[in-house]
This record gives structure tokens, sequence and C-alpha cells, in this order.
């Protein structure tokens, strides 16, 4: 579940100055990801569910594309929370950490330049919308939403749902 930026409007009519472009491509991607680690952050803290094995929290992270490649990712923590691994339809032995790594390389930006913000473990939709045996819906990254919305704001981006997920864009 997460969200899609895509951004950088004017940056490709520059292409041709080289060292212009690939400073401003850099200083694009250190601002992105700077905002990443604000907004994943800002989530985990602003989630309404209570940590159990932590997977969740481990499958929280960001990531950079550019022309379709991963250039940057970042995740709430330098190193995974969890001390044990989760079973899921049929599946075990699922990490949050490498469940966010799975989702960010088999995902297909579509974009010159993406932020992808996501919690990637698959029972954080069903939390988020209520389904099941829960009684409400829980706030697990959906939150990335505005967040993503005001950046998109600032720099002349917009922001795209992911199936789920979240994504802020521009072009």
């Amino acid at each position: 579940m997460g969200r899609r930026l895509e951004c950088c409007p004017l940056l490709f009519k520059f292409k041709i100055m080289g060292k212009f472009y690939n400073d401003a491509i850099k200083n694009i991607i250190d601002i992105l990801a700077k905002e990443g680690d604000r907004i994943i952050n800002e989530c985990e803290e602003e989630r309404s569910y209570v940590h159990r094995t932590r997977n969740l929290r481990d499958s929280y992270g960001w990531c950079i594309f550019v022309n379709k490649i991963v250039v940057r990712q970042g995740f709430l923590s330098a190193s995974p929370q969890s001390t044990k691994s989760k079973s899921w339809r049929g599946a075990s032995g699922i990490t949050g950490r490498e469940t966010i790594k799975s989702f960010f390389a088999n995902y297909e930006a579509k974009e010159p330049i993406e932020l992808v913000i996501a919690a990637a473990m698959p029972y954080g939709e069903i939390l988020e919308n209520g389904w099941g045996y829960l009684k409400q819906k829980y706030r697990v990254i959906s939150m990335s939403y505005e967040k993503l919305q005001k950046l998109a704001n600032e720099c002349g981006g917009y922001v795209k749902g992911l199936s789920g997920n979240s994504f802020l864009t521009g072009s």
C-alpha cells in the first residue's frame, strides 16, 4: 500500500545542457530522499495499529526511480527490527524488509522520475480497509497521500495510487 509522486516538470528541457542536467537530477534525488524519509517516519508515527512482530514496520519504505531505474531507496531503520518471519496464505518465511525490497525490485516505473512510498506486507491493506474480522480501519500508510500531495504541489508533480500503494510523480 502506498503512493507515487511523479515530478520534475522542466528538467528535461535542459537535458542538452549536460552538467546542469546531471546536477539538477542529483539535487532532485537528494530532496526526494529526504522527503521519503520524512514521510515514512511520519506515517509510522501516525499509525493506529500496534506492532506485534514488527514485520509491517520493516515493510515501510521509499524508492526513487529515474528513467525507470532504482537510484536510491530507504527504510524506517538501517536494519530490520523483526525477529521472526510471518506466514501468509500458504507462504512461510515472509519478512517485512524482504517484502518491500521485492516490491521495489518488481515495480515498473512509468515516469521519468518517481518517488514511491509503500508499506508492502500483504496484511497492511487488510488493516487499512478494516476487512475480515476487524471492527475498525487502521491507519497504516494512507496518510502518505496528503503528505505527497503537499510535496507535489511544491514541485509541480502529481500523486497517484498503486493498487493499495502510493506514489508521487511529475512530468
